[in-house]
C-alpha cells in the first residue's frame, strides 16, 4: 500500500535483526600533556613540555694542589731571574775590561796638552836653578790657572810677550813691595808673590801695557803678625783712576782676583784695613800675581 512504510524485517520468530557492530581500530596515542577539548576526537595528544638543562658540575680543586701550582710558578720565576743575573754578571767584567783597556789611550790624549806650557820656559832666564815651580804650590783654585800653567820668572820690563809673566818691580811704590817672594796663604804656597804692608801709604803702580788679563790670589800670609781680626780691602784702578775691582780678604779667607786689561796701561793698587787688635798694619800679598 502506498503511503505506508515498509516494516522492519524480522527473523524467523519475528525478532528484529541486530545490526552488526563495526569494529573500530585502535588509535595511536602520544605521550605528553593531555589537552582537554570540548569535542573529544578520540585521540589523546601530548605536547612535550620545556626541556630543563642539567646543572653544570664544577670540579673542586683542592687547596693543597693550588698551593703547589703557585709554588711551582714562583720557583720557575726565581730560576729565570737567577739565570738573567748570572748572564749580566758574566758580561759586566768584560765591559769593565774593555773600558780599562781604552782608558790609557784616553788619558794619554788628555794629558798630552799639559806639555804645552813648556814653551813658556823661554820666559824664565832669571829663574834660579832648582827653584820651585808654580804647579808645586798645590793651588786648587780655577781662577789662578795662569799661575799653574806658567813656569817663567817675572819680566821686569813688562813688555808684551806670549805667555805669562809674574809681577816684577813696580814703577812707583817699589820701596814698600817685596816681589818674587814666597808666601803661604791658607796653607797654600805661592812662590812668585808680591807682598807689602796694608794700609799702603802710597799707591803701588805696575806697568801692564800690552797684556790682556791680570790674575792673583789676594790674601794675608799665614805668618803675618798683627793680622788677627783684621779685614783688608784692596782697590785696583787704571791710569785714569777708573776702579777696575775691589776685593776684601782676611786670615783664612783668600780671594781670587781676575781683571781684564783691555785699554789698561797701568795697574794701580791701594790698600786699607779695619782692625781692633791694637796693630796699625799687617802684611798682605798678591799670591802669584801675574799678567798674560
Amino acid at each position: 500500500m502506498s503511503g505506508q512504510s515498509n516494516p522492519r524485517p524480522r527473523g524467523e520468530r519475528g525478532e528484529p535483526l541486530e545490526e552488526p557492530e563495526q569494529e573500530t581500530a585502535a588509535l595511536p596515542t602520544v605521550e605528553g600533556e593531555i589537552v582537554p577539548h570540548e569535542e573529544h576526537s578520540g585521540i589523546d595528544v601530548r605536547i612535550p613540555g620545556p626541556v630543563e638543562r642539567a646543572p653544570t658540575k664544577t670540579i673542586p680543586v683542592p687547596r693543597k694542589t693550588a698551593l703547589w701550582v703557585l709554588l711551582t710558578l714562583v720557583l720557575l720565576l726565581a730560576l729565570v731571574a737567577g739565570l738573567l743575573y748570572a748572564l749580566l754578571k758574566h758580561t759586566s767584567p768584560k765591559a769593565a775590561e774593555a773600558g780599562a783597556t781604552g782608558s790609557p789611550s784616553a788619558s794619554a790624549t788628555a794629558t798630552a796638552p799639559s806639555a804645552s806650557p813648556s814653551p813658556s820656559a823661554a820666559l824664565s832666564p832669571t829663574e834660579p836653578a832648582g827653584g820651585p815651580s808654580p804647579t808645586a804650590s798645590g793651588e786648587a783654585t780655577s781662577g789662578a790657572s795662569p799661575q799653574s800653567t806658567a813656569s817663567s820668572a817675572p819680566n821686569p820690563a813688562f813688555s808684551p810677550v806670549n805667555g805669562v809673566a809674574y809681577l816684577g818691580t813696580p814703577v812707583d811704590g817699589s820701596n814698600n813691595v817685596d816681589t818674587k817672594t814666597d808666601v803661604v796663604i791658607s796653607g797654600t804656597d805661592y812662590p812668585y808673590s808680591s807682598r807689602f804692608n796694608c794700609p799702603s801709604y802710597s799707591a803701588i803702580d805696575w806697568n801692564v801695557a800690552g797684556y790682556s788679563v791680570f790674575t792673583a790670589t789676594l790674601g794675608i800670609p799665614d805668618n803675618a803678625s798683627g793680622a788677627t781680626g783684621a779685614t783688608v780691602t784692596m782697590t785696583f784702578s787704571d791710569q785714569n783712576g777708573k776702579v777696575l775691582s775691589v776685593n776684601k780678604t782676611a786670615i783664612g779667607q783668600p780671594a781670587v782676583v781676575r781683571i781684564p786689561l783691555s785699554g789698561v796701561d797701568r795697574l794701580i793698587v791701594s790698600c786699607n784695613r779695619s782692625a781692633n787688635n791694637g796693630s796699625n798694619y799687617n802684611y798682605v800679598a798678591l799670591g802669584n800675581g801675574a799678567v798674560s
